[in-house]
């Protein structure tokens, strides 16, 4: 193997249904797992307590709950937060849709940041292990 990891299992966090048929599609070609999908931060933060996950994909933009603190301004914050307390080694990709969020994801720890369009194979060959 070449650097990598294997992935095989990964959560999406995407509340757009148009992105998720995109992201439905497209992992399982290039990442060869299906994907499991959250559409809002509850429903994520409760996947993320009930089973591991190799890699996470989160959106940039989708509701914060009402359940949750008033520290974060967006979801993802929280999510990324609660995904690195319960699993410090975790992999994080946020895929923003151009906006820089630089600062913000340094300090809670994003692995990756997208900007824009997904360059799904370009991602596969950072993340898995390559034979």
């Amino acid at each position: 193997m070449h650097g990598g990891m294997a992935i095989n299992s990964i959560l999406v966090v995407e509340d757009n249904e148009i992105q998720q048929r995109m992201y439905s599609k497209a992992i399982p070609i290039n990442f060869h797992v299906n994907p499991v999908f959250a559409d809002n931060l509850e429903h994520a933060l409760a996947l993320v307590r009930s089973q591991s996950f190799d890699l996470y994909i989160t959106d940039g933009r989708y509701p914060l709950s009402k359940a949750e603190d008033d520290e974060y301004k967006h979801a993802w914050e929280a999510f990324t937060k609660r995904v690195r307390e319960l699993d410090p080694a975790a992999k994080i990709i946020l895929i923003t849709g151009g906006k820089d969020l630089d600062d913000i994801t340094q300090r809670l720890g994003v692995d990756y940041q997208i900007k824009g369009e997904v360059d799904w194979p370009g991602l596969a060959k950072k993340y898995l292990a390559l034979k």
